[in-house]
């Protein structure tokens, strides 16, 4: 899938794309891993649309950063922002990592997804 937020503000709100593989909703896709490319040329920090990945409780195993404890502390889910840079890869589990588009105020942000399933459906 190509998706393109046109500046203006444009975002999408905090979602799990595959909301079900944990057994919390209707319905599971099947869908295991994401994997996001991103394909914006001499994009930067200031441009905005930044991928945030709200960091599971389950990663913070064995230790939490001192970042994540202080975010849990404040009330807040520890995050990391990923500038969608031209060349740029992310990957995270579809049906663990909570994660949104932080608003576009001015340029148009391009990016294509694609899926690892594993049954669901």
């Amino acid at each position: 899938m190509v998706a393109v937020y046109p500046g203006g503000g444009s975002f999408h709100r905090v979602h799990i794309d595959n909301a079900d593989g944990d057994g919390r909703a209707g319905r599971d896709f099947g869908r295991v891993l994401t994997f996001i490319y991103f394909l914006n040329a001499g994009w930067t920090e200031e441009d905005g649309g930044a991928l945030r990945l709200h960091i599971p409780r389950a990663c913070e195993e064995g230790g939490p950063s001192s970042d994540a404890a202080a975010a849990r502390a404040a009330g807040r889910s520890p995050a990391v922002d990923v500038i969608p840079r031209l060349d740029t890869l992310a990957v995270f589990r579809a049906d663990r990592v909570m994660h949104e588009v932080r608003p576009c105020p001015g340029r148009h942000r391009y990016a294509a997804s694609v899926w690892v399933t594993c049954g669901g459906g």
